[in-house]
């Protein structure tokens, strides 16, 4: 099982098809605390974790995760 990490989330929809494919664990990195907090109804558990950050100034830890996604980074 792989760790995910996935910048700008959004509503979901990739955490969506990754936790589909029984990942470790999923954290998801939000700009927007009105989408977080509705992210984190949707996308919850243990080993589940959606903060508040911005993708260009990440203070995550060194190898925090085996997958990185920002999928919707591509669509802005």
């Amino acid at each position: 099982m792989d760790k995910a990490l996935e910048f700008a989330p959004g509503l979901g929809f990739t955490a969506s098809i990754a936790l589909k494919n029984n990942q470790k664990n999923y954290t998801g990195v939000e700009l927007n605390e009105e989408v977080a907090q509705i992210l984190r109804k949707n996308i919850h558990g243990e080993d589940r974790e959606i903060i508040i950050g911005n993708a260009s100034k990440s203070t995550l830890p060194d190898r925090l995760s085996d997958k990185v996604y920002g999928e919707a980074m591509l669509t802005m």
